[in-house]
């Protein structure tokens, strides 16, 4: 979320890029002219104060001259050139962990997929009081507690964060949210007309353990074993690491998933096929997710049969970004929601 006066200065060097790239085909004999705003030269002349402004918008590895060469799509490549620089400075002067493992994690794969998604249908659109939490939650506001300080249900401090209404389980919450993702996929596999059970009992031979999903795969003609989970960057035995890596959160739990199933047996004879459907609270994708979906698009195929992967892996990204949005709002409502009515009914209830 930008203001104009950060976005001024680089739409205004890209306007004349471009226009500067044209004229020479235009006005042959405009080329020194060109040529001198092009270069940094004393302000005090007419050119020289417009190359002066130039060159002050411009990144210090950048010259006008450097640009011209390839002006398509310039104030796009500058913008995202400056928006890189705020994150990496923020990066390396975090103002806590948790800031920190919060934009290592938005900048993680289908983290943004949930706000670029139309509203045509109910699966895409979320209600207003569910995208201002989600929005809370990506911009780092505190959730909306007014004056009301409590506990949670479980007896624990209720963070401003909302950290611990996230991640708490009592009342369900998390629970809630792994089902209502593991519905999604489930969808996803259908659509593949991919044979698929959810919750199998009896999957092992020598232990009670079950993945959420277990499908055929028709490409390597085995079974394969869905476990879909749901981290938080900011748990006390990750909180250090997700500041300093990326996906930190995600790839701690996929190893923790492979260690788990990694021995089990099942009914065939055969060792566990497990992959670890993970995703952390703030949109992120688990590395294992991305390839699953990647390796399911490639199976994908229109009315005609001709692929459509592109158009299959963007779609269920949107759906699986929206549903866990909805889950990270709705969970927080009804938090929020219980916490306030154990209070006195005379406190401030939520603000708006």
């Amino acid at each position: 979320m930008t203001s104009i006066e950060t976005t001024c200065h680089i739409a205004f060097v890209s306007s004349w890029a471009h226009s500067l790239s044209r004229l020479p085909h235009l006005f042959g004999d405009l080329t020194s002219p060109i040529k001198n705003i092009s270069c940094p030269i004393p302000s005090c002349t007419s050119v020289g104060s417009i190359s002066h402004q130039l060159h002050l918008a411009l990144p210090e590895d950048k010259s006008l001259a450097d640009l011209m060469c390839n002006t398509k799509k310039l104030q796009q490549k500058l913008n995202l050139q400056r928006t890189d620089n705020i994150v990496s400075s923020i990066l390396a002067n975090p103002q806590s962990k948790r800031s920190s493992a919060r934009f290592r994690s938005l900048q993680g794969t289908g983290a943004g997929a949930w706000l670029d998604s139309i509203p045509q249908s109910a699966k895409f659109a979320l209600k207003p009081g569910e995208f201002r939490l989600a929005t809370r939650l990506r911009l780092g506001c505190e959730m909306p507690l007014g004056s009301v300080v409590s506990t949670c249900e479980c007896g624990k401090d209720v963070d401003r964060d909302g950290y611990h209404l996230l991640t708490c389980k009592s009342g369900g919450g998390p629970v809630w949210t792994h089902e209502t993702l593991s519905s999604v996929w489930s969808s996803c596999l259908q659509q593949l007309k991919m044979t698929h059970q959810r919750e199998p009992r009896n999957c092992y031979i020598n232990s009670n353990d079950r993945p959420d999903i277990i499908a055929f795969d028709a490409q390597s003609g085995c079974d394969i074993e869905l476990d879909i989970s749901v981290a938080h960057p900011w748990a006390q035995q990750i909180l250090s690491q997700a500041a300093l890596e990326d996906g930190a959160a995600a790839s701690k739990r996929e190893l923790e998933k492979a260690q788990k199933y990694g021995g089990e047996w099942n009914m065939w004879g055969r060792t566990s096929n497990c992959i670890a459907l993970v995703f952390e609270h703030f949109g992120r994708w688990g590395q294992d997710a991305v390839d699953f979906l990647n390796r399911l698009s490639h199976q994908s195929t229109d009315e005609d049969g001709r692929s459509n992967g592109r158009e299959f892996k963007t779609y269920w990204r949107r759906c699986l970004s929206i549903a866990l949005q909805r889950c990270n709002a709705n969970v927080l409502c009804k938090k929020l929601g219980r916490v306030v009515r154990s209070k006195d009914s005379t406190e401030p209830c939520l603000a708006n």
